[in-house]
């Protein structure tokens, strides 16, 4: 009571507006409390907790007794490691000895519930009531499209993208919000959300329990969304640099390409390591690999948040980019950040929570250009919410007038519940020493038992010597050549702790195949060459020498050919069928890509997707030499129009190379050029239409004679 008095006060002298950003983070829920006085922003109050348990456990349990039907299903093997750490916490009724049996009753009833209590008894600190609430979209609900300039010239574009995006079932269900974002190239971004917002579901439960006002919800945005807005508010860069954002969270990790603030490219990092020093090594050498195989220009600038925020990470990435680009955390100098001490609001945690802060910094200034307009909230909740505008003020002096009335019960009040919240964190604690101690017991054990795996493993080692190794890596990288053609090693050379491989190969995708033969792999060098108008790919990779349980498991056939090789496709969703094909396409499975490509096209007859998988089957020929019918494919994705035309005018007049005619493929050259100019791919058609004349005098002559 003594913040909301204080609030209260300054609500009255000064014009004050709160704001509160709600981040879900995998189990981890962030928030962050901003506050402006007279136009003055600054944070208040930046808060975690991580959840015990899901905070959707009918989701994350394939033996729920009722399960909830969906639109969009979960995959279960992404949510699976949550269960099992659920399940290994010890029950409350352990503890019955304690002396208060109804408290132990409560608390037990407490631990079976989701993590939906443990987000209300942070939120229940929180004026929530007293301000306006943003929230991130989840990530896995979330799919991207882009358009090139010519679909932005549509009125009602909002409109057209829903339809142009969306199938017939997804626009009568209204499960779906679509949001986009317009570059100066007049090129969209558009995201849909498809299925619950699961966290403002969660809020609105928790707000019928906790208070009898509604809270106010400004608007839903993306991560990415949030990021940029950070970059676009607080940073100058020149327009031509391209900014590099690195954030790492629990499960949100991405590196985010901008450029003139304007969105280039979003790519996806994946960690399995815990270690610090290991998590910027992955991380470097994701950011080399994109550079390289997704052709995203080095940037000029990189920008570390999340958890990846640290002196040492800073430190460890200007060693590594410093002569290329400047490495800094993120800053938010447009703010006043109350340290209050203890590195309360540390840089390095202001980092850690840019998201939520970038979520209630924009619900302050919704109407700043820039941030982007963005809002995935449902249309419902905001037209529900607008006739409260005008209650507010009369509410307000309400409760001021109240306030003044009753000071004397109130501060009698707060004494009350500040003596009951110490009794309550006196018990919690002694139950959680309780428990802990049993933890300890069960870490421990587990412990020994490792301990007596390394010894027997390592005695295997002694035994077998480096004899298997060899034999393992030479057969590893022999299917690994088998599989992704045209490619070659010329040299294999062994070290002390280590070996490497120098090779060459004609597609990007094969060098990623290589850099995973063996785990923590290191790709030191990659290079591009052309003979004869073919891409050759120079590269290095360092691999250290696979273990002796490695080597055990790949000896198992049961386990090196195990059944679930066939990729089954457990969602309807024609756009999350679609992106899990365009993801066994990247990873240079061709054959299987090709096929599931067709089954897709068979399955949704008429879904707007089947456009540019009929397009993407044309590429899998192609890669495959199946020339006369990948051409058939790139006349058909010309004869249908739409955004894929530039592509398949560069992928027709390499068929025509390939082929042997070469006029017909300057023909296709020259149209990609004339008619997109400003295309990505226009560059590239031009320098092959020289490389072509040049090649081929005969081609010359008809200039020649024009002149």
């Amino acid at each position: 009571m003594g913040i909301f008095n204080s609030i209260l006060k300054d609500i009255f002298k000064k014009r004050v507006k709160i704001a509160f950003g709600i981040f879900q983070d995998g189990i981890a829920i962030k928030i962050a409390q901003l506050v402006s006085v007279n136009g003055k922003i600054r944070i208040q109050r930046l808060e975690e907790i991580a959840l015990s348990s899901p905070l959707y456990p009918e989701e994350t349990s394939k033996l729920s007794d009722k399960p909830e039907s969906r639109e969009d299903e979960v995959d279960v093997s992404e949510i699976s490691e949550y269960d099992d750490e659920t399940s290994e916490l010890p029950e409350i009724s352990e503890y019955d000895e304690t002396e208060d049996l109804k408290e132990v009753e409560e608390t037990e009833e407490k631990e079976v519930l989701s993590g939906k209590d443990e987000i209300q008894e942070l939120l229940g600190k929180y004026p929530l009531e007293k301000g306006k609430i943003a929230l991130n979209a989840n990530d896995e609900q979330i799919s991207y499209y882009q358009f090139d300039s010519v679909f932005s010239t549509t009125k009602n574009l909002k409109k057209k993208l829903k339809s142009e995006i969306l199938s017939k079932e997804e626009l009568k269900s209204k499960n779906c919000e679509l949001d986009y974002i317009v570059n100066p190239d007049n090129s969209i971004l558009a995201f849909v959300h498809r299925g619950k917002f699961e966290l403002l579901n969660t809020l609105q439960d928790i707000n019928q329990r906790i208070s009898k006002r509604k809270y106010f919800y400004n608007h839903i945005d993306t991560n990415e969304i949030s990021l940029m807005n950070l970059l676009r508010i607080n940073y100058d860069f020149l327009p031509e640099d391209h900014v590099l954002i690195v954030y790492v969270g629990v499960d949100y990790k991405v590196g985010i390409v901008t450029k003139d603030n304007n969105h280039i490219n979003t790519f996806t990092i994946i960690v399995t390591d815990s270690e610090p020093e290991k998590i910027r090594d992955v991380i470097y050498s994701k950011i080399m690999l994109e550079y390289d195989a997704s052709d995203i220009p080095v940037a000029q600038h990189i920008i570390l948040a999340g958890d990846i925020a640290t002196d040492e990470d800073v430190k460890f990435f200007k060693n590594k980019f410093g002569s290329v680009s400047s490495v800094s955390r993120l800053e938010l100098n447009r703010l006043d950040i109350e340290d209050g001490g203890n590195g309360k609001n540390s840089p390095e945690k202001v980092a850690q929570y840019a998201i939520p802060i970038a979520l209630a910094w924009k619900t302050l200034e919704f109407k700043n250009k820039d941030f982007f307009s963005t809002n995935l909230l449902p249309l419902k909740i905001i037209e529900e919410q607008k006739r409260f505008k005008i209650e507010w003020h009369g509410i307000l002096v309400f409760v001021f007038l109240f306030c003044v009335a009753y000071t004397g019960i109130n501060k009698h009040l707060e004494v009350k519940k500040e003596i009951a919240s110490t009794q309550r964190l006196n018990y919690n604690l002694t139950v959680e020493i309780n428990r802990n101690r049993d933890f300890i017991d069960n870490i421990n054990k587990v412990k020994i038992e490792i301990s007596n795996l390394e010894e027997n493993v390592k005695k295997i080692e002694k035994l077998k010597g480096n004899k298997d190794q060899w034999h393992y890596i030479l057969k590893m990288l022999s299917n690994s050549l088998s599989k992704n053609r045209i490619s070659w090693i010329k040299h294999l050379e062994g070290e002390m702790n280590s070996f490497k491989i120098s090779g060459f190969a004609t597609r990007r995708k094969s060098i990623i195949a290589f850099s995973e033969l063996f785990p923590d792999a290191t790709v030191t060098k990659v290079s591009r060459n052309e003979i004869q108008d073919i891409p050759i790919w120079a590269f290095d990779i360092s691999y250290p020498y696979p273990s002796a349980k490695e080597i055990v498991k790949e000896s198992r056939p049961e386990i090196q050919q195990p059944k679930t090789v066939e990729v089954k496709f457990t969602s309807t969703i024609p756009s999350e069928v679609y992106n899990k094909i365009v993801q066994i396409y990247l990873s240079g499975d061709l054959e299987g890509a090709f096929k599931e490509l067709q089954q897709f096209i068979k399955q949704y007859p008429k879904d707007p997707l089947v456009y540019s998988a009929d397009y993407l089957i044309g590429e899998c020929l192609f890669q495959m030499g199946e020339i006369p019918e990948a051409k058939a494919r790139f006349e058909k994705t010309l004869e249908h129009g739409g955004a894929l035309i530039p592509e398949a005018l560069m992928m027709l007049g390499r068929c025509y190379s390939k082929e042997g005619n070469p006029s017909k493929a300057i023909y296709c050259w020259d149209q990609l050029t004339r008619d997109f100019p400003d295309n990505r791919l226009a560059k590239r058609a031009a320098a092959k239409i020289e490389i072509v004349r040049e090649s081929s005098p005969e081609l010359q002559q008809p200039k020649a004679v024009e002149a």
